[in-house]
């Protein structure tokens, strides 16, 4: 009897626009399915979070998104990964604020929305 192995991707753009599926989360495997889909979860409440910041008062919310962008980190040594990175899911895209976008990478500026 093999071992299952399941892996939390989620499909991301690049800053130069192509596509690619990059980890939610840990950047390992997950024994069980139903922890695999807990991580894809938990990447996108973090992700409708962050888009939910273009809504709050002006009065400290780049302060907010960086706290969200550094508290993103998941995991532990050789496997932490961090959910906010530079490069945001397809489905983030189009909902980011610019503002956003320009506080995970100056890079971002290029995506399509």
């Amino acid at each position: 009897m093999g071992l299952a192995r399941y892996y939390a991707t989620v499909r991301c753009y690049r800053t130069d626009g192509r596509e690619f599926w990059d980890f939610a989360a840990d950047r390992r495997p997950y024994r069980t399915l139903n922890a695999a889909k807990q991580a894809c979860q938990n990447n996108q409440r973090t992700w409708q979070q962050f888009i939910d910041l273009a809504d709050a008062p002006r009065k400290g919310r780049n302060e907010l998104a960086r706290q969200q962008i550094i508290g993103s980190v998941v995991g532990s040594k050789p496997t932490a990964g961090r959910i906010l990175n530079a490069c945001p899911p397809v489905w983030v895209v189009a909902k980011l604020a610019p503002w956003l976008r320009n506080l995970l990478s100056p890079d971002c500026k290029g995506l399509r929305q």
